[in-house]
């Protein structure tokens, strides 16, 4: 036997553990007592096409609320030209929490997916109308394959199809239609009702108030992600908590 010869049997095995090390993400952990808690991802985002400016003062403190308020991981928005946010924010974000982070951007190639992996992004979205369902797949295989969880956001039952064609595993439905900018939770619902259980289901966009968490736990949501009403309110902690006591008291 060469020397080549000893060295792969080895490798194989280090490899096969660095395989099942990266698939502990803490984003993905999250989701594991998700459908008998679920979890809450607060977005910081200093504004947005349908809404405007959204943060008015230092990003930074909105961590602190958000952490007060119990929320389970935080999106970032890192597009600067419609979001006002940028890679900086994020790196910034990063620094002061130890809470998971979701980037959420534009993303349409391999190099931002390594980007991310440069930022210590423990999640990124994948929006399915940005991207052929080829390419999707590929950026899936790429971010399990760097240790990042792909959340893939659709708005209709069609992407849904191609979300798990590609291999989604956390599939997110955006109540918002990106092309019109409007919001249909009730649409939004009815498309996650076909998510199969062996997929992690979450809500974006339109999360306002308590009934809205109960309607959407009882269609089998695992998680939430919300923005706008948490960057308008007053008390972004304090609107977080009254959230999170809608589903504990939607889950007893």
């Amino acid at each position: 036997m060469n020397f080549l010869d000893k060295v792969l049997p080895i490798k194989h095995k280090e490899v096969e553990l660095l395989r099942r090390n990266q698939g502990e993400n803490r984003f993905a952990r999250l989701f594991e007592k998700s459908k008998a808690k679920p979890v809450f991802i607060a977005e910081i985002k200093p504004q947005s096409p349908s809404a405007g400016q959204l943060i008015q003062g230092d990003p930074l403190d909105l961590v602190s609320a958000y952490e007060r308020g119990g929320a389970n991981a935080i999106s970032v928005l890192t597009d600067k030209v419609f979001f006002g946010g940028s890679k900086g924010l994020f790196a910034q974000i990063r620094r002061t929490t130890d809470l998971p982070l979701l980037r959420k951007e534009f993303i349409i190639d391999e190099s931002q997916v390594i980007e991310s992996l440069q930022l210590r992004a423990d999640a990124i979205l994948l929006i399915v109308q940005l991207l052929s369902p080829e390419k999707l797949k590929q950026l899936i295989h790429l971010s399990e394959l760097v240790g990042i969880v792909p959340l893939v956001e659709i708005i209709s039952e069609a992407e849904l199809t191609i979300a798990i064609n590609s291999g989604a595993q956390f599939i997110g439905v955006n109540s918002r239609n990106l092309q019109t900018m409007e919001v249909n939770q009730d649409k939004s619902l009815s498309v996650l009702s076909k998510i199969p259980s062996s997929i992690h289901k979450l809500l974006f966009s339109g999360i306002e108030n308590e009934d809205q968490v109960k309607v959407a736990l009882q269609a089998g949501v695992e998680g939430f992600l919300i923005g706008t009403s948490l960057l308008r309110a007053a008390r972004p902690d304090q609107k977080l908590l009254q959230l999170r006591k809608a589903a504990e008291e939607e889950r007893c």
